[in-house]
């Protein structure tokens, strides 16, 4: 019999990677739907002139020796050109050998895996059906066919030929496995159980951490988490460097115990069996996740070590590196990016952004340009292009760049937004509601573009058109917070329907509970409506949050004079001032500072004094 078993298994092994299940694999795969089209109807077979004549083999003269040595010939040949990847000659060298000795099943079914390299699938089957005609019990031919089966998901037919290979031979381990993952795929768990419990117990087969793990990962899809740790735990047992049982395990660890937990046992295999890649990269996204970057980036360097060409790797290192301000290393990284892949705008924008930091304005603005348009950080790149053109002074620059940026993607309403921002800034008000018209007429359920028109007409002093403009944003977005606060904050200044703009205020205040301004909105209103104690709780966090920002200071300073508590208020509006540029702001709160030091006064003046 012309080729070995070994041989046969490291091609069928090679297929199911393509189809349903890989031994050893973390996931039990699905396969795609099948190879091409065209193999069910057998249009590529070899051109028989190229075998000989089939009288040759039937001539009782030819001699015996000098077959079986045409036979081992054009294996030989057709093993060669397998290996080099020219399968078409392989198979013609098959086919010749096929010729030379008819008997041999086990060379249909090795034809019938350079078929499925060409993707063949259906001369493949007629391949392996002879090789059962001429041999009822091999199991090479039954093990190929039920791969085949799989790969173009006929469920049925390749459950029943992994049952026939068991049948012939209940030690074929491997029809048992692929059956075992077959029938899980198809939820017949209980016969999946059954055959992974078979191996399992089975003192003969070796890799019996495989059917343990995939016991544990049918337990897992039947959420029966005692039973899937056990089983886990016991593949660990059986083979304790199976990293895919381990990282099985780590996720059931985490849904108990948390992700500390899980990283704590996973972390204990990657002392013991140093620089392993799969933990290393477990441990590593797990880190980032929990925002500990010095240890995610231990566990990438290991990777970057091992995987020199993995661009990601070295992406999420330069990445860390700027966020620790390492620049230096961090652009040593990202041009060893650029110079595998040139085109990675992701590298691109990060690069720009290090020569920003380091006030490089001509050097960050060229690697900006160079981010493709069609990029996700082409948006970000044209924002930050303009702030660097609007801050050499530049307004022509910017003007180009908005220009070319919105005829290359006229689909980002950010950049609508953008230049009417720019325009608001010069005070050119009926131009940049004009854009923002325009940008309402092409994107009708952006709700950015009512808010920023609001914004346009307050500073128009057109109240009513802020309120009208701000309950638009919020119907095409009620989660807007922004606009909810400056419809309540519009409301308080226009000192009408203050109950209802406190609602307003309130639910802002529920989606950014962090957001200084937002409180101050809330805790005005308070104030104006009188319920002080509500607003010197909310100024008093507003103030936390943002002590820095004069008009909450100013407007935690009225809650205090209004309280009585004098000292408080004078130290509030003090801080006002020193965080205020308006100097007519400046001079009201000196007022009020002057106005708490007259009352003082007069408190502090003697009976004896007379009026």
């Amino acid at each position: 019999m012309i080729g070995s078993a070994k041989s046969l298994k490291k091609s069928i092994l090679a297929f199911l990677g393509t189809s349903l299940f890989l031994v050893g694999c973390s996931t039990m795969q699905r396969a795609p739907s099948g190879y091409f089209e065209s193999s069910l109807d057998d249009k590529n077979r070899v051109d028989a002139r190229l075998a000989p004549p089939s009288e040759i083999a039937n001539d009782k003269n030819i001699d015996p020796l000098y077959l079986q040595t045409q036979a081992d010939y054009h294996y030989a040949a057709g093993e060669s050109f397998s290996y080099e990847g020219q399968y078409q000659k392989a198979i013609e060298h098959f086919r010749s050998a096929l010729i030379y000795d008819q008997k041999s099943s086990s060379l249909n079914v090795r034809l019938a895996n350079e078929y499925l390299r060409i993707g063949l699938s259906q001369e493949a089957l007629k391949q392996t059906e002879e090789a059962i005609q001429k041999d009822t019990k091999s199991v090479d031919a039954r093990l190929l066919r039920g791969a085949i089966f799989t790969s173009i998901r006929s469920f049925d037919e390749a459950i029943e030929e992994y049952s026939q290979a068991i049948r012939i031979n209940p030690k074929a381990y491997e029809a048992r496995l692929y059956l075992g993952a077959l029938l899980s795929e198809v939820k017949q768990y209980d016969q999946s159980k059954k055959q992974f419990q078979i191996l399992a117990e089975d003192k003969d087969y070796e890799n019996s951490y495989l059917a343990y793990f995939y016991l544990g990962k049918i337990y897992s899809e039947l959420k029966q988490s005692d039973l899937a740790e056990k089983s886990f735990r016991k593949s660990i047992e059986e083979k304790s460097d199976y990293i895919e049982s381990i990282l099985a395990l780590s996720k059931l660890i985490e849904k108990s115990k948390g992700v500390n937990s899980a990283i704590q046992f996973v972390s204990q295999y990657q002392k013991k069996k140093n620089l392993n890649l799969k933990i290393a990269e477990y441990l590593a996204q797990k880190y980032l996740e929990l925002e500990k970057y010095d240890l995610a980036y231990e566990q990438l360097v290991i990777l970057d070590s091992q995987l020199e060409n993995q661009m990601s790797i070295k992406l999420k290192i330069a990445l860390i590196l700027i966020e620790s301000k390492k620049f230096d290393e961090a652009q040593v990284k990202l041009n060893e990016i650029l110079v595998k892949v040139p085109e990675s705008d992701k590298a691109r924008y990060y690069l720009a952004l290090i020569y920003e930091e380091r006030k490089q304005d001509e050097d960050a603005l060229l690697n900006y340009k160079l981010v493709n348009s069609k990029s996700p950080y082409y948006p970000e790149s044209v924002v930050r292009m303009t702030r660097l053109a609007i801050k050499s002074g530049n307004k022509d620059e910017v003007n180009d760049l908005l220009k070319e940026a919105m005829k290359l993607r006229p689909d980002i309403p950010q950049f609508y937004i953008l230049k009417a921002s720019l325009l608001d800034e010069d005070k050119k008000y009926s131009l940049a509601l004009e854009i923002v018209n325009q940008g309402i007429e092409k994107f009708p359920d952006f709700a950015q573009f009512h808010f920023f028109s609001g914004v346009i007409h307050d500073h128009m002093g057109s109240k009513d058109k802020v309120v009208e403009s701000m309950n638009k944003a919020i119907e095409v977005d009620p989660n807007h917070a922004q606009a909810l606060n400056y419809l309540a904050y519009t409301y308080s200044e226009m000192n009408t329907q203050l109950e209802k703009a406190e609602v307003i205020a309130k639910r802002a205040v529920a989606l950014e509970p962090k957001d200084g301004f937002i409180l101050d909105t809330l805790g005005w209103i308070q104030f104006k409506r009188k319920n002080f104690k509500s607003a010197l709780e909310n100024l008093r966090k507003a103030h936390e949050l943002q002590p820095g920002e004069s008009i909450i200071a100013e407007h935690l300073g009225d809650v205090y004079f209004q309280m009585q508590l004098i000292s408080k208020a004078k130290s509030m509006y003090e801080k006002a001032i020193e965080n205020e540029s308006n100097s007519n702001k400046i001079e009201d709160l000196k007022q009020k500072i002057l106005s708490i030091n007259e009352q003082s006064n007069l408190k502090r003046r003697p009976a004896a004094a007379g009026n």
